[in-house]
């Protein structure tokens, strides 16, 4: 049975669906995202992921540990966090700390507090009052937060939200008190683990229904330049074999293809065996370059990795001889209209970086010092693993005041400064080391 929290919350939420419906401004938008929720590719991986979470409980169930005081909590564990699991695994970039993630939400403090919160409730009226006042006291606070102007509204909120939990406690406390037993007992253990048990025992699904996805993507996108049937079958054959479930391999494979779009077997069989060989160089070590020519890439590339700017593939990009690898926007500060960002480019041939850069975005003027300054903290990281040397107080001074210059700092290295203003509010600054 729904305690009273979980039928007030049903019921607003109908509620809401059912409002959202009747009003003819939001009801197109209701139906697309119900048409979205029940595609039919959609409604297939629900239904295998229910019958497989049938078949998990009925394991369970034979092993001693299930039994139908756990239909509630195995239905909405199914319908509300089983299958979020699903959206959430094909949007992760990374599968293992999406899963870590998950296991360790389990083992939370927090979600024991949240349990206890859960057994204990009032009665339907004082929880009706509560859902409400809640919902729109965070609502005001979600609101409040993204103007610095409306920073007493939001210690207000905090404030009445913490009261909130001081109530929850003063209840909990009370009940445990007079109604221990409610508690502590085997079947609330039970329904502590319960959605631990099941995420682990899900995991294989999930994991394969993402696997499943990532193929489907790259097939529906090499479809539409391989317009032979055979080729295109034994294209994912071939990847099948080679890369298995490494899908970030995958993924790169079909750059790769779309890049050079080989058009025969031998063809493909290269691109593959071509990848292969890239993927065990960059794995391999390091290899010794003189300091007159440049840098060994797979080194060069993660210099700033732990300043936050990691890059990604080194490779040909363009199919010419120049090969390069970038990595994704830092951001510095949180405005996200004007956001200032810093990025990293290393560029130069398949076995050596020839220069290295290091680009500073400014929309936000505001935020001009800060932004600054961080990018002085990234010039200088860069500077001492590529050059084995401090950048020099008059460099940083003229970074600092936008300042260009262009210095040899070795008989072979160039570091040049330039910064130039955009066409909206701001200014792009760029530091390069170089082999001259």
């Amino acid at each position: 049975m729904l305690n009273n929290r979980e039928i007030i919350i049903v019921f607003l939420v109908l509620s809401i669906v059912i409002i959202l419906l009747i009003l003819r401004s939001t009801r197109p938008l209701v139906i697309e995202v119900l048409k979205a929720v029940f595609s039919i590719k959609l409604i297939t991986i629900f239904t295998l992921a229910i019958i497989y979470n049938i078949v998990s409980i009925i394991i369970l169930s034979n092993l001693g540990f299930w039994n139908r005081g756990l239909v509630l909590e195995s239905t909405i564990w199914c319908f509300f966090s089983g299958l979020s699991l699903i959206v959430k695994i094909l949007k992760s970039e990374d599968i293992v700390k999406f899963f870590k993630s998950i296991i360790l939400d389990h083992f939370r403090i927090l979600a024991l507090v949240e349990f206890i919160i859960g057994v204990y409730t009032f009665s339907l009226g004082y929880e009706l009052l509560l859902t409400i006042f809640s919902s729109t006291v965070l609502i005001i606070k979600l609101f409040s937060e993204k103007d610095p102007k409306y920073i007493k509204v939001t210690k207000l909120m905090d404030k009445l939200l913490l009261i909130l939990g001081v109530i929850l406690l003063i209840n909990i406390l009370k009940q445990l008190v007079t109604d221990s037993t409610t508690l502590f007992n085997i079947q609330n253990l039970k329904k502590i683990l319960l959605p631990l048990i099941l995420t682990i025992l899900f995991s294989p699904f999930i994991y394969l229904t993402r696997i499943y996805s990532k193929y489907e993507d790259s097939y529906f996108v090499l479809k539409r330049f391989i317009k032979d049937k055979q080729l295109l079958q034994y294209s994912f054959l071939m990847a099948m074999i080679h890369f298995r479930c490494d899908t970030k391999v995958l993924e790169r494979w079909r750059i790769h293809w779309l890049r050079e779009q080989p058009k025969d077997k031998d063809a493909i069989s290269k691109s593959i065996n071509d990848l292969k060989k890239l993927i065990k160089k960059e794995i391999s070590a390091p290899l010794e370059i003189p300091p007159n020519e440049g840098w060994y890439p797979y080194t060069a590339k993660n210099f700033l990795s732990g300043q936050g700017l990691e890059t990604r593939y080194y490779e040909n990009h363009t199919n010419d001889k120049e090969w390069y690898a970038v990595s994704d926007y830092k951001s510095i500060n949180l405005v996200q209209v004007l956001n200032n960002t810093i990025n990293y480019t290393v560029l130069g041939y398949a076995n050596t970086v020839k220069r290295l850069e290091l680009g500073l975005m400014v929309r936000d003027l505001t935020e001009k010092l800060q932004s600054i300054e961080t990018f002085c903290l990234d010039v200088s990281t860069l500077c001492i693993l590529s050059l084995g040397q401090d950048i020099n107080e008059k460099m940083l001074t003229h970074i600092i005041n936008c300042a260009e210059f262009s210095i040899y700092v070795s008989e072979h290295h160039l570091v040049t400064f330039t910064c130039e203003p955009l066409v909206s509010p701001g200014f792009y600054s760029k530091f390069v080391i170089e082999i001259v």
